[in-house]
């Protein structure tokens, strides 16, 4: 008897096992991976050592408004502009808002580099622009999210990916200074590459995210997991 009920123990328990699984829990696999935190390391699948820069999860701050200095972030809202840690699903992330007439900014400094790869998650993006800042005051390449990705650089604008709306997407922007390359992924698909032209930068140095409307009607963007790595 107590044979049984030991084998049917095991049964149970590797029944649970199976449908939460060893790793993620498949009932939360939508929400968007972790970042790992800043000032260490991972591995790449090829077994490099990737160099964390900077990462945000947002999992740190308390919910409501994100002010300037917080979490050394520089923050600027015009109109009815707003910037908030919101939670959704159990899980702290970044989100814009605003009526009519608005704008939204944040910035903050990185250690120069002179190659990284910037990565984050969002979900419904409106005109939203992000960045890579250099140490000349410029940004080699810029991105903006709205019904598809568009790639600025070289002087040249260029709509590439369409964007689902009402899911969570991943964007990269990988900038190498010393080769003068870039590319650009919307959830781990290529949607640009090629080589900065004419450009002067030394170091790249800051990061810059960006949203504004103007007219009427309400824009809601969520933001999370920042990474920048240099990979």
């Amino acid at each position: 008897m107590k044979k049984i009920l030991y084998l049917t123990a095991t049964v149970l328990l590797f029944g649970i096992l199976t449908v939460i699984g060893c790793g993620k829990n498949p009932i939360l696999s939508y929400l968007p991976e972790q970042a790992s935190s800043g000032g260490g390391g991972g591995t790449s699948g090829t077994g490099t050592t990737i160099i964390t820069y900077f990462s945000d999860d947002f999992e740190s701050y308390a919910v409501g408004a994100l002010n300037n200095g917080m979490g050394g972030w520089y923050v600027n809202t015009t109109g009815t502009g707003a910037l908030d840690i919101f939670s959704e699903n159990f899980k702290k992330v970044l989100k814009y808002s605003g009526t009519g007439d608005y704008g939204v900014t944040i910035s903050r400094s990185i250690t120069p580099v002179a190659k990284a790869t910037l990565e984050f998650y969002f979900k419904n993006g409106h005109a939203f622009t992000f960045r890579l800042t250099d140490d000349k005051g410029a940004q080699p390449v810029s991105l903006i999210l709205s019904s598809k990705l568009r790639v600025m650089v070289n002087g040249d604008s260029t709509d590439t990916l369409a964007i689902s709306g009402g899911v969570w997407n991943k964007v990269s922007i990988g900038i190498d200074i010393t080769q003068l390359t870039y590319v650009v992924k919307l959830n781990n698909i290529v949607a640009k590459t090629g080589s900065l032209v004419a450009y002067t930068g030394t170091s790249l140095n800051g990061l810059v995210f960006s949203e504004g409307t103007s007219g009427t009607g309400t824009s809601t963007t969520y933001y999370d997991n920042l990474l920048i790595t240099d990979q």
